[in-house]
C-alpha cells in the first residue's frame, strides 16, 4: 500500500513538470530618458510635489516613481499602506521617521520605510529634491495630526509650516 501511494505522488509530480504551462506576458525593456519626463501634480499631494510613474501603476500595485519636489516643499506628516523605498537623485531631501530623529538624505542616499510607518519631509535648500520611489503594493498617502489621527490633506497642509523642522545638519 505505502509503495502505491509513493509512486502515485511520483506520477502526479512527472505530470505536473512535463504539463503545458501558462504563457506569461513578457514585460520589454525599457529605458525613460529624464528629459522625456513629463511631472504630473496628484490633487491628494502638496503643490509643491509632482511625480512621474516610470514602472508599474501606482493606484493598482508596486510601481516606480519619480518624485520632485520645489525647495521648501512640505510632506506633512502622514504614512503609506506598502512599504516605501526611497533613492535621491539630487537636493537635500529631509525625511523625519515619527519618534525618531530627523535626517537629511543627498544624491544617492537610500530609506526605507516600513508599511504604516508614520513621517514627513522637507527638500531643504536651494535646489528641487528629485527622487525615485518604489512601493511593492498599490499605493496610497494617509495624511495624519500631529497626534496621529487621520486627517484631510486640506487640514494637514494648513497645519504645517516648514517652520516646524529643526535645521538639521550634514
Amino acid at each position: 500500500m505505502q509503495t502505491i501511494r509513493y509512486a502515485s505522488i511520483a506520477v502526479i509530480a512527472i505530470a505536473a513538470e512535463f504539463a503545458p504551462k501558462a504563457q506569461m506576458p513578457k514585460e520589454q525593456p525599457m529605458l525613460t530618458r529624464f528629459k522625456d519626463v513629463k511631472f504630473e501634480h496628484l490633487p491628494f499631494l502638496p503643490d509643491c510635489l509632482m511625480i512621474y510613474s516610470e514602472h508599474g501603476d501606482p493606484l493598482t500595485g508596486p510601481s516606480h516613481i519619480i518624485s520632485r519636489m520645489t525647495p521648501g516643499c512640505v510632506i506633512p506628516w502622514h504614512w503609506h499602506s506598502p512599504n516605501e523605498y526611497m533613492l535621491i537623485v539630487s537636493g537635500a531631501f529631509e525625511n523625519q521617521p515619527r519618534g525618531e530623529s530627523a535626517f537629511v538624505m543627498y544624491s544617492g542616499d537610500y530609506a526605507y520605510l516600513p508599511s504604516h510607518h508614520q513621517h514627513r519631509g522637507m527638500c531643504r535648500g536651494p535646489e528641487s529634491c528629485i527622487g525615485y520611489l518604489y512601493s511593492d503594493a498599490a499605493s496610497d498617502v494617509h495624511w495624519i495630526d500631529e497626534q496621529g489621527q487621520d486627517i484631510s490633506v486640506t487640514d494637514a497642509l494648513k497645519a504645517v509650516g516648514a517652520s516646524q523642522f529643526a535645521p538639521v545638519n550634514k
